[in-house]
């Protein structure tokens, strides 16, 4: 039983160098791609053409890193979280917010959004909100009435 768990420990630990080899290559073509690739971007509306600024973050669109580039950058949302869970799924994030009390719920809930709203500020990211929605879940027996929000 013993070598058993010596044997798993070690999978583990393998998998776990692989993963860590795996980040360090990713953040060498990240930093390749940085110094090779200045990418400018600019507006064009109307016939009239900004001027043409640098990208100083971001992935470019069809790169081969930008999902993993992405799922990498936004990892640490969850730990943002104090009084919620967090699931991730590609670029769609869910938070669930449970409470008995809907006074207490929707404190919560603006707590965590507050919380939220500062991570995304500090990365540099923004929410679309008119693809942001929120869902009551209750129990058929606890039906709450809410007259206003």
């Amino acid at each position: 039983m013993l070598s058993c768990c010596v044997g798993l420990i070690l999978q583990w630990f393998i998998l776990l160098l692989f993963l860590c080899f795996l980040c360090f290559l990713l953040l060498l073509l990240l930093m390749a791609n940085k110094v090779v690739c200045v990418c400018y971007q600019y507006v064009h509306f109307n016939g009239h053409s900004s001027s043409r600024l640098p990208i100083t973050c971001g992935v470019p669109q069809g790169s081969i890193l930008g999902p993993l580039s992405f799922l990498i950058y936004i990892y640490d949302i969850c730990h943002v979280a104090k009084m919620s869970r967090l699931i991730l799924f590609a670029n769609d994030t869910n938070i669930f917010v449970a409470n008995h009390n809907l006074n207490n719920l929707i404190w919560n809930i603006n707590y965590e959004l507050q919380l939220t709203s500062e991570w995304f500020q500090v990365n540099k990211l923004s929410l679309n909100v008119s693809k942001t929605n929120f869902v009551f879940f209750v129990s058929p027996n606890n039906v709450m009435i809410i007259t206003s929000w």
